[in-house]
């Protein structure tokens, strides 16, 4: 896994609790896009993209 990218999606108003982990990029903006279309205060989620050290 090193050096692979993962996405991460962050609730920041629940003290930065990661929601969901991927290693698809599609994937995991098609979850961000759902969970944003879900929440009534969409700022506080967060689609983060992170590479593996």
């Amino acid at each position: 896994m090193k050096g692979q990218k993962v996405y991460i999606i962050l609730f920041e108003k629940e003290g930065g609790v990661i929601q969901s982990v991927f290693s698809s990029k599609k994937r995991a903006q098609e979850e961000y896009d759902y969970l944003v279309s879900q929440y009534l205060e969409p700022d506080f989620i967060h689609l983060v993209e992170c590479k593996v050290k």
